[in-house]
């Protein structure tokens, strides 16, 4: 997406340093448009992956085992079977 807004705002200088009247603000709104757009979704998506880490650390409650104490958690709960 980085990419298209580079690309969009080359073209746009390039119309700019044309030996052209023309009227400006058309090609400024034009270009302003979609990367508004562009903004706006990269917005959206970083809220929304945000929300998907919260989400996980609240169905953990927020707490983490290494591996080292699930094994040890798992042995224990062997041996009380046993």
């Amino acid at each position: 997406m980085g990419l298209t807004i580079v690309v969009l705002a080359v073209n746009f200088l390039s119309v700019i340093f044309e030996e052209q009247e023309i009227n400006l603000a058309i090609y400024g709104i034009g270009y302003a448009l979609p990367i508004t757009a562009l903004a706006y979704f990269m917005k959206v998506r970083s809220q929304m992956k945000g929300n998907e880490i919260e989400n996980r650390t609240d169905s953990n409650d927020g707490t983490s085992q290494s591996d080292e104490e699930c094994f040890k958690a798992m042995e224990e709960s062997f041996k009380a079977m046993n």
